[in-house]
């Protein structure tokens, strides 16, 4: 008889169960499982604001040609251009010489300027350069100007460091007056602009009549005697 073959059958191993452990250490070692990223929406455009239809102006349609000739047919004709006012006083000796002051002094503005002295201020430095020591009684006759008036002009241009005023020795109730150094700069500076003002006073007279004129305000201003 045959021999019986024995089937060795190899005995399994218990397969080994993890451990609490185990697992946990097991979990730890995956990677996490990273989540889906939403995809962002994108954003809703906003509708586009209607611009609002511009309308024209009817002014600004150009009228018909027919409409145009029309209407400058009808316009009112333009009004006639306004005469000159009728000068007055024209023989009158008190109103000429006052008009013709205005303009001597408004050129003599012009010329000599806000800073220089005033036409009586310079009335008044001419006449004490002239007569050095002069007293204020008879600055008045050499200058035109009253008594009030000079003596308050006096005392402003002291002030000013243009004049000095001083009692005489003779009487001590008299003051005399002279121009200081600054006062002879002073008038040095402005008498050449003063005669550029005088020069265009007379202008408009022929060079023949001037010295008549100068007679004739000599005459008037009672510097005739």
């Amino acid at each position: 008889m045959a021999k019986a073959t024995k089937v060795t059958k190899k005995a399994r191993k218990p397969v080994a169960k993890n451990t609490p452990a185990q697992k946990k250490a097991a979990t730890a070692a995956k990677p996490a499982a990273r989540k889906p990223v939403a995809a962002k929406k994108p954003a809703a455009k906003k509708p586009a604001a209607k611009k609002p239809a511009i309308r024209k102006a009817a002014a600004a349609k150009p009228a018909p040609a027919r409409r145009r000739s029309r209407a400058a047919a009808t316009a009112a004709p333009a009004a006639p251009a306004k005469a000159a006012p009728t000068p007055v006083l024209t023989d009158s000796p008190g109103h000429l010489l006052r008009r013709a002051e205005q303009r001597a002094m408004n050129i003599y503005m012009q010329e000599v300027g806000s800073k220089g002295p005033t036409p009586r201020q310079f009335v008044v430095l001419t006449a004490v350069a002239a007569n050095e020591g002069i007293s204020q009684t008879d600055l008045v006759a050499a200058t035109g100007i009253d008594r009030s008036t000079l003596a308050d002009m006096i005392s402003r241009m002291i002030k000013n460091g243009h004049l000095s005023r001083n009692r005489t020795k003779d009487d001590q109730r008299v003051n005399a007056v002279k121009l200081t150094a600054a006062g002879r700069r002073v008038l040095k500076a402005a008498e050449p602009k003063v005669k550029a003002a005088e020069k265009r006073v007379v202008q408009p007279l022929p060079a023949a009549k001037r010295a008549a004129l100068l007679e004739a305000l000599q005459a008037l201003a009672g510097r005739d005697e």
